[in-house]
């Protein structure tokens, strides 16, 4: 005969059980999304917090999105376009504005003196603080966009300001930065960062809403953005909107195919190649990238020999790979397209230009 205090005995043995295979988190906040864009395609996270306890460096999966002693997760935008345009930065809980700071410039910091932003690195920003003592932290807001001021009262999804470069920033991003009632920093995607432990199969423990925990998926490795060009192309200047030619005039002196990529590591194989009419291989480029990555930035061209183009469609293609498993596979490829509207050359006179 089952009694209840065999029931309860048993109810007592089965947590014991499960306490013993399951990590117990009382972390009592949640957070939501704090940028008004859509993750993954709209911008990127570039990096998240470094739970490397050494001078190394690594994310909570195990990969380089980090840097040495980085606090918080960064949402990254394509482009200087995108910031222009303004995306709202978030609260990601509620919570009482602590601290405020407008009014720096919207500027990289390497075109700063060395000494300037000493004490101010987060630049334009936020201060919050939520029940149970958590902050979240918002840096790198756009000059004159903040929205909120200290003592404030403000509740999950409010807008806080907008997404700027200021501060020590090199790309328009948000970091956020989240740390629990000590002052101790935390990642949101696994939690207490000095207890974590980087895990290359499976997310650990999270403090994002569950419902949008599929927006935070890792994405080891992306393309922000890819373009044509009749001249040659720069990093900075394609991150500030320039050389993105829909089309390009008949007699354009040169073709060019660039791509910015971020999340590269060492060993991958950057492969672009760019295509013409009747799939005649114009330039083909491949590299070995040489050490880990952010962001990186490659074009390849062909200077015009004819008085024309050829008509037709031209086909950029940008692919990399990296070893795994114990073999080179394909982590991403991106197909981008340029038609030239033009009386047909034939594909013997396209072949001869190309080798002359």
């Amino acid at each position: 005969m089952v009694t209840i205090t065999m029931l309860v005995l048993f109810a007592f043995l089965l947590v014991a059980a499960l306490s013993a295979i399951m990590p117990m988190y009382s972390y009592a906040l949640t957070l939501d999304t704090p940028v008004d864009c859509a993750i993954g395609q709209e911008c990127f996270i570039q990096n998240y917090v470094d739970i490397d306890r050494s001078d190394q460096y690594h994310d909570y999966r195990c990969g380089p999105l980090s840097y040495d002693g980085h606090k918080g997760t960064d949402f990254r935008l394509k482009n200087l376009v995108q910031m222009r345009e303004g995306v709202d930065v978030l609260a990601a809980a509620d919570g009482e504005v602590v601290n405020v700071r407008d009014g720096m410039d919207d500027i990289t910091f390497r075109n700063l003196p060395a000494d300037a932003l000493t004490n101010r690195e987060c630049g334009n920003g936020v201060l919050l603080k939520h029940k149970g003592g958590y902050q979240t932290q918002y840096c790198h807001l756009m000059k004159g966009s903040v929205a909120v001021a200290p003592q404030d009262t403000v509740k999950r999804g409010d807008v806080l300001g907008k997404i700027g470069i200021s501060g020590m920033s090199e790309f328009p991003h948000l970091h956020l930065e989240v740390r629990d009632r000590d002052g101790r920093i935390m990642d949101p995607f696994s939690g207490l960062a000095e207890n974590a432990i980087c895990d290359d199969k499976a997310d650990t423990k999270s403090l994002w809403r569950t419902d949008i925990q599929p927006q935070m998926a890792y994405i080891p490795t992306g393309i922000l953005s890819v373009g044509f060009s009749s001249s040659i192309p720069n990093a900075e200047g394609v991150r500030d909107g320039q050389f993105t030619e829909s089309t390009l005039a008949s007699d354009a002196r040169s073709m060019i195919f660039w791509a910015d990529l971020f999340g590269l590591r060492k060993g991958d194989v950057l492969d672009l190649r760019l295509v013409g009419p009747d799939n005649v291989v114009m330039v083909h480029h491949d590299q070995v990238i040489d050490g880990n990555k952010a962001q990186f930035f490659q074009f390849i061209g062909k200077h015009l020999r004819e008085p024309m183009w050829a008509g037709g469609s031209y086909r950029a293609r940008v692919k990399l790979s990296r070893q795994m498993n114990g073999e080179m596979q394909p982590v991403l490829e991106h197909e981008a397209t340029l038609d030239m509207p033009l009386p047909e050359v034939s594909k013997e006179d396209f072949i001869r230009q190309l080798e002359e």
